[in-house]
């Protein structure tokens, strides 16, 4: 009879290849690659978390106390914010990184400094006319009607001249003083109309221009001029008076007063062209 070889299973000579030096090297340098993708991976991993921790995002920060009503204007104009950049989980919702947003709002509460501004903070201006006026401006409103203040015509926002129209009654002919002659000039120009009623008109104005046009209003009267909404110019004017309307010249200033002579006291009166 034939002999019968019998075969060897092969996890029998997979043991025995582990046996021998050469597997166990093989062994080890297996189970060090895999150590080293695992570590690898961990790595990666952990760097990613960390750089997301570290990105950061633009954000707004109060430079100083913004009380609630300050106007996103004023907060703009004197830069009552800080630009600044935090961790993205550190932002907090809604946080504002650009000052213009700001445009046309007002503060519902008090923003601490170094506190995030979002957009919560801030709602649409509800009263137009103290969102607009900060430092040295005014809001002035005169009693003023009809076509003088180009009532139906006017409306908030528009650009208008103010002239002065004097009625020769404001001088008296006393020692020192000069009599005046009715006369137009234009007092004032470019200036914007905040709101416009049936008998008044609020205007935006500084605080001198403010005490310019209360005075003219009581002691003269006044007149609105419309400027075209875009490019507007302004030509070089003069007052107009008597003289200049019907004789072209220029304006006659007259001044009185008194001098003394050997006879007396006597009264001397001169005119003289003004300056244009």
């Amino acid at each position: 009879m034939e002999a019968v070889q019998q075969r060897r299973p092969p996890s029998q000579g997979f043991k025995r290849f582990l046996a021998t030096r050469r597997g166990a090297w093989v062994v080890a340098v297996i189970c060090a690659t895999l150590g080293g993708l695992v570590l690898l991976v961990f790595v990666n991993r952990y760097k990613s978390s960390v750089n997301e921790d570290l990105a950061s995002t633009p954000v707004l920060t109060a430079d100083r106390l913004i009380p609630a009503g300050t106007a996103g204007t004023s907060v703009i104009t004197e830069k009552l914010f800080r630009p600044g950049a935090v961790a993205e989980h550190d932002a907090k919702v809604g946080a504002l990184n650009d000052a213009q947003g700001l445009a046309g709002k007002v503060a519902t509460r008090d923003i601490l400094p170094g506190q995030q501004i979002t957009a919560a903070d801030f709602a649409a201006a509800a009263d137009p006319i103290r969102s607009r006026i900060s430092k040295t401006e005014r809001a002035l409103q005169i009693p003023l009607s009809g076509s003088q203040s180009l009532q139906g015509t006017a409306r908030a926002g528009d650009r208008v001249d103010i002239m002065v129209m004097l009625n020769g009654q404001g001088g008296t002919a006393t020692a020192g003083a000069g009599a005046t002659q009715p006369g137009a000039r234009y007092l004032m120009r470019d200036v914007r109309i905040m709101a416009a009623g049936a008998g008044s008109v609020m205007l935006e104005l500084t605080d001198r221009q403010a005490a310019q046009v209360a005075f003219a209003s009581d002691n003269a009267k006044l007149w609105f001029v419309l400027r075209p909404p875009v490019g507007a110019e302004d030509s070089k004017t003069s007052p107009v008076t008597a003289s200049t309307l019907l004789l072209g010249g220029k304006p006659i200033e007259v001044t009185a007063k008194y001098q003394e002579t050997e006879d007396g006291s006597s009264v001397t009166v001169k005119a003289q062209e003004a300056n244009p």
